[in-house]
């Protein structure tokens, strides 16, 4: 084999571990995203709509329902109970979840969109029949996208 073919097969090599390096790295970054998205629903969206839905005497899946037919997104209801959310906003786990989710203050509403897939799978494996709720139609997914845009809004103080 010449010179000039052993380069070119020792750029092909290096080409592909690039390739697989990133590969990787993507993939560890996707794992790090499905956690933090477990931490949030679990931590923060279950129990924030199960203490929502129990005032309202109504079962969570029924609450997100309402809440995506009357199109209500999460910030607006956070905002309409300031003393509830100021008493959550207190709480060691809500502020661990809250620093967790700190990177995504500086994210775009795009950027939020594109996520937010990540947040429904795995809700789909803590909870299907809510995942199914949001994700059947265009106005559920609407819905969500926004409540997501307006917690990052209102927790991390966003414009």
């Amino acid at each position: 084999m010449s010179l000039e073919a052993e380069i070119k097969q020792l750029e092909k090599e290096i080409e592909m571990l690039e390739k697989k390096f990133k590969d990787q790295e993507l993939e560890k970054e996707r794992k790090m995203a499905q956690i933090q998205a477990s931490i949030f629903i679990e931590k923060m969206f279950i129990p924030f709509f199960e203490g929502l839905c129990e005032a309202k005497g109504t079962t969570l899946e029924e609450g997100i329902t309402d809440l995506i037919q009357n199109d209500e997104t999460l910030d607006e209801i956070i905002t309409k109970n300031a003393v509830r959310t100021n008493i959550l906003m207190k709480e060691p786990e809500f502020q661990i979840v809250l620093m967790a989710s700190r990177p995504i203050a500086d994210k775009s509403d795009e950027w939020i969109k594109e996520q937010s897939m990540i947040l429904i799978e795995v809700m789909n494996e803590i909870r299907p029949t809510l995942a199914q709720i949001i994700w059947q139609n265009d106005k559920g997914r609407d819905w969500f996208e926004n409540s997501l845009i307006g917690l990052r809004n209102v927790f991390f103080r966003v414009p």
